[in-house]
């Protein structure tokens, strides 16, 4: 809930950033490609990192469909690496309401509590590699 209030709040974004660059500004900061988080990270110094997700719905915006709505989750692995690739290999994500939001994939958000999080993590870096898409820590 944290993550996503200071996707869209700047004030909350601003006081987060503030406390990583206090605690170590040699910090990476993570946060909801082209959000509050990313802006205030950048603003004060930080290293930071635009994340998407490969199987979650997104509004027009480029925020993520909240999960009390229809299209906040996909389940269709098929549907997730599809969304992945077109993330990170052309920068957009289509969403729920059709419209493409442009995005910066630095890097992908996996959720791990699905039955198929395992295979679905190796398939899509098998899918990479075989694209070229180079992954690093």
């Amino acid at each position: 809930m944290l993550y996503n209030q200071a996707a869209k709040e700047a004030q909350l974004a601003d006081a987060i950033a503030r406390a990583v660059y206090a605690c170590d500004p040699a910090l990476i900061l993570v946060g909801l490609a082209g959000s509050e988080l990313i802006r205030a990270g950048e603003r004060y110094g930080l290293v930071t990192r635009e994340e998407v997700f490969a199987d979650r719905g997104y509004q027009a915006d480029g925020s993520l469909v909240p999960r009390s709505q229809p299209g906040a989750l996909i389940e269709n692995e098929e549907q997730a690496l599809a969304q992945t690739l077109e993330m990170v290999q052309h920068g957009r994500v289509k969403s729920i309401t059709g419209e493409w939001a442009m995005v910066t994939a630095q890097t992908v958000c996996l959720h791990g509590d699905g039955e198929h999080a395992l295979a679905f993590a190796r398939r899509l870096r098998a899918t990479f590699a075989e694209k070229g898409i180079v992954v690093a820590a």
